[in-house]
């Protein structure tokens, strides 16, 4: 691909999951990071980072390189309100967006980063979704998955 992908939105599945998530946690950016860490570490079976991102069939590379592209997330901002996070209220747009330099963010990383994970995982990874639901139906009494 010689040109920069679009961002990418999230299917009304993942923001759901992600809602359900939210609904059910009080201690929201733990539970993200806890959900997103052991689930990243499922995905990658034992390979690091910067390999996954080149034969994940999703993260989109360029051709010229073979190098992968920066990958960025658009998504409403209710959810960064719902989360909790500080940089909620610098947020003057309807939308946010995320961008994700690699798969696996920090744990210091800000919360649209971590949620733009959360939903590109979700979104495009069928056994992380899966572990992402058995992880929250762990702590989430009532979780509508």
């Amino acid at each position: 691909m010689h040109n920069k992908p679009a961002s990418q939105i999230p299917t009304s599945h993942a923001e759901d999951l992600l809602r359900g998530m939210l609904d059910a946690s009080i201690k929201l950016l733990t539970r993200l990071h806890c959900a997103l860490f052991g689930r990243n570490a499922a995905v990658a079976g034992g390979t690091c980072a910067r390999r996954l991102r080149l034969w994940l069939p999703w993260w989109l590379r360029q051709a010229a390189k073979d190098a992968p592209w920066r990958s960025s997330v658009v998504f409403d901002k209710y959810l960064v309100v719902w989360a909790g996070a500080k940089e909620s209220c610098t947020v003057n747009t309807a939308t946010e967006t995320a961008v994700l330099p690699k798969f696996n963010v920090k744990r210091k990383a800000q919360t649209t980063q971590r949620l733009g994970e959360f939903i590109l995982l979700v979104d495009k990874t069928p056994a992380a979704r899966l572990a992402i639901k058995m992880y929250i139906s762990g702590f989430a009494q009532l979780a509508r998955l």
